[in-house]
């Protein structure tokens, strides 16, 4: 689900809550209480399939990621392996990114044995 703003893509963040089994309503305040976070996100009008409409926080696509990195795996524990290797993968792909944009810094190859820690 996604609303669209002007030209940026806006991911509600209450459906991904819900499939974490993360409470919205703590996770809203947090970001509305965060100076950076609340600087991004975005109030948008939802209008469910039998027409009626809410309101829903949401982030800008480029920013759900680094979102997802403030919840605690231990915090949704049915979905706990997919979170952690999801954090894995971004780490690894932020990681790649560096290598691939940063040819003047020196710095070790990027990778992640199966199972280590970072």
């Amino acid at each position: 689900m996604s609303a669209t703003n002007d030209t940026k893509k806006l991911i509600p963040i209450r459906p991904i809550c819900e499939t974490l089994g993360l409470d919205y309503s703590s996770h809203m305040q947090i970001i509305k209480e965060s100076e950076d976070w609340n600087s991004i996100v975005v109030l948008s009008t939802t209008t469910e399939s039998d027409g009626t409409e809410y309101e829903t926080l949401c982030l800008p696509l480029e920013f759900v990621s680094g979102w997802l990195f403030t919840i605690n795996p231990i915090d949704v524990e049915p979905e706990q392996e997919f979170v952690l290797a999801y954090l894995m993968q971004c780490c690894h792909a932020l990681c790649e990114e560096r290598s691939q944009t940063e040819t003047n810094i020196k710095h070790s190859p990027c990778s992640v044995e199966e199972g280590g820690e970072l």
